[in-house]
């Protein structure tokens, strides 16, 4: 794999940028009992040196011509790039017909599959990205090692001029030098790259996740519609709206059923006797007294023929 290759090339040219140790030192004698002790942090080399100087050279140029030719053919950021064209695409038409489309209000069915659709791109999507953020961590990384390396060289021709070592010294450090500023410059082009790579991606799910949300809400406002009780209910008939049409149509239900000489007069109704209470004692279930009174009255329309009776 491509950032395998990288990572090899970095070690060898963080190998050639190591100190390479001729002998081991000789052990520090043990403190005395009272001396207080300090634990000192190896310090980084200043420099490489001189006797180690051709020898590393070499290293470090291997190493950041090999990190260079990795970055040439690192197929990882141009399949990146070739998905990123592929899925916008497929996605960018779809944007402003999706948008019209959820302004309707359409089918719970519809909006599942929408979400369905869109939650697949959010997945494609997310995947390369973290697969994005990878690659740019390893050219970053890549990137300091580079720097540092730089910085341990610059000191190394600094000191070898200082002490008036032979030209071919001194040009093995330029060479090196030369040939970890050409990677850096090839890290640093892959690593733009790779930065604007993420910010299309970025742009094209952000995209992605605005018309998810859309399908949300439309999704909450559907169904929040499918529980709201627009009318009053059938059994309330003390209230406006559907209770005084409930009304309205007992009463005239009751005008036919009297007509027809099945329940009192108009009179009779209104005079608050005991059969009046009866009658309202009937209506306290409007929905079962509707309903039968309902049937009895369309059953007399279907009897009494066009002209009004028998």
């Amino acid at each position: 794999m491509a950032l395998r290759g990288l990572g090899f090339a970095l070690a060898l040219l963080a190998l050639g940028a190591a100190p390479i140790r001729a002998q081991t030192p000789p052990a520090a004698s043990p403190p005395a009992a009272n001396a207080p002790t300090t634990a000192a942090a190896p310090a980084a080399p200043d420099s490489v040196p001189v006797g180690e100087i051709t020898v590393r050279s070499q290293a470090a140029v291997e190493s950041a011509r090999s990190l260079e030719s990795d970055l040439a053919e690192e197929d990882d950021a141009k399949q990146l790039e070739a998905d990123l064209v592929r899925l916008a695409q497929r996605i960018e038409p779809e944007l402003p017909k999706r948008t019209a489309e959820l302004q309707h209000a359409p089918s719970i069915a519809t909006l599942s599959t929408l979400a369905t659709e869109w939650q697949g791109y959010d997945r494609q999507l997310g995947s390369r990205e973290d697969h994005l953020r990878r690659l740019i961590a390893s050219l970053e990384g890549q990137n300091d090692e580079l720097s540092r390396s730089r910085a341990l060289w610059k000191r190394t021709r600094a000191q070898a001029r200082e002490r008036d070592v032979p030209p071919v010294i001194l040009a093995a450090a330029d060479a090196a030098l030369a040939a970890i500023a050409k990677a850096s410059a090839a890290v640093d082009g892959a690593l733009n790259d790779a930065l604007v790579l993420q910010s299309q991606y970025a742009d094209l799910h952000g995209s992605v996740e605005q018309v998810l949300g859309s399908i949300e809400t439309t999704r909450a406002r559907v169904l929040a519609n499918l529980l709201v009780r627009d009318v009053p209910p059938l059994w309330d008939v003390s209230g406006t709206g559907l209770g005084e049409w409930t009304h309205w149509r007992i009463g005239d239900n009751l005008l036919l059923l009297r007509d027809s000489n099945l329940v009192l007069s108009e009179r009779d109704l209104c005079t608050g006797d005991e059969t009046v209470l009866a009658g309202q004692r009937l209506l306290e279930l409007p929905f079962l007294s509707a309903t039968l009174i309902a049937g009895i009255s369309n059953f007399l329309r279907g009897h009494r023929g066009p002209s009004g009776g028998h």
